[in-house]
């Protein structure tokens, strides 16, 4: 079995988002992420740069920036970005175009406000089949675009998927300890 993941996209270009695929784009050939806001992509397109959410932050031109959901054919991890409120319209309007093998690691806070659902019970809903993940902090985007020292908290029921995602987006700046706790790792 392959120890990393070699295709990772990213759901959601807001600062934290960015944050991430930043950060991530250090261990991989490229980065998908995608952006709701036509002028996110171009700016991550034309200057490296995400002026809109994550400001004076230079990214990797390994970060791939997309307005359409065509790279979720070849992904083989997704990091959801997306407002908590955004969370099961962007999940269901992609959930056809997402393999039933590919793990999802939630890093959106909060709840849906109309259903009270957690983050992981909207995901198990619209995708029962998919491992489900959890990355919490305490963190701060910034911090993480900065490669300052940062210790999160990666929850996941499986131990074999959590194991690899750990490995796979572990670095000496992005320190991930193990959890099975989902539900504790949202609230």
């Amino acid at each position: 079995m392959n120890n990393s993941y070699s295709s990772i996209s990213v759901i959601g270009a807001g600062a934290w988002g960015t944050a991430i695929a930043s950060t991530l784009s250090k261990n991989q050939n490229f980065i998908n992420l995608w952006a709701k806001e036509l002028e996110v992509t171009n700016s991550i397109h034309t200057k490296n740069d995400n002026t809109l959410f994550l400001q004076g932050i230079k990214l990797s031109p390994k970060i791939k920036a997309h307005n359409d959901f065509k790279f979720l054919e070849i992904s083989d991890l997704l990091f959801f970005v997306t407002p908590a409120q955004y969370f099961r319209k962007t999940l269901k309007d992609i959930s056809n175009k997402i393999d039933k093998n590919v793990p999802i690691v939630l890093c959106s806070k909060g709840v849906e406000i109309k259903t009270l659902n957690l983050m992981s019970e909207i995901a198990n809903n619209i995708l029962p089949d998919n491992p489900i993940a959890v990355l919490s902090g305490p963190s701060f985007a910034i911090d993480v675009a900065n490669n300052l020292p940062t210790a999160l908290t990666l929850a996941c029921d499986t131990d074999d998927v959590g194991g690899k995602i750990a490995e796979t987006i572990s670095s000496a700046e992005f320190r991930i300890y193990q959890s099975r706790d989902i539900i504790g790792a949202q609230i």
